[in-house]
């Protein structure tokens, strides 16, 4: 699920004009806002995947240059590899337990929900929202419940 809502994020967000457009869901932001900050996340969820366990260290993440849509794709395409790549039960720091550990099917799962909860703003913004699907809803509710809350 992942892959397919930041492979769509990335489609909306491409359209001309796009990074201008204010996200009504994220006040203050715009769709490059949005970009970035799912990059940010994306890239830091790769360094916590590719570490072991280990906190991640912000100071090995990548910052946007120039061209802030060549940026995403790559951040959000290197995670993509490396969540295919690692397996499910492989060890993963965290933020939303005691023990600060889980596994990459753990993240997945979270990022999962990030992603498509992003993709559902970029679309709001640009007059182009889907509904998310009841089960993909269903469970982010849980997922909010057990991580955030």
């Amino acid at each position: 699920m992942t892959a397919l809502s930041s492979g769509a994020f990335t489609e909306v967000v491409s359209a001309p004009g796009a990074l201008g457009v204010p996200v009504p869901s994220c006040p203050e932001w715009t769709v490059a806002d949005l970009v970035r900050h799912l990059g940010e996340v994306q890239g830091w969820w790769t360094l916590a995947l590719r570490g072991n366990g280990s906190k991640p260290n912000t100071a090995d993440l990548s910052t946007p240059g120039p061209d802030l849509l060549s940026w995403w794709r790559q951040c959000s395409g290197e995670f993509l590899t490396t969540l295919r790549a690692t397996p499910t039960d492989a060890p993963a720091w965290c933020w939303w337990n005691d023990a600060q550990r889980d596994t990459a099917g753990a993240v997945a799962w979270r990022q999962a929900h990030e992603a498509v909860v992003h993709l559902w703003d970029a679309q709001a913004a640009l007059g182009a929202q889907t509904p998310i699907g009841a089960e993909v809803a269903a469970d982010g509710v849980d997922e909010f419940v057990a991580r955030m809350l």
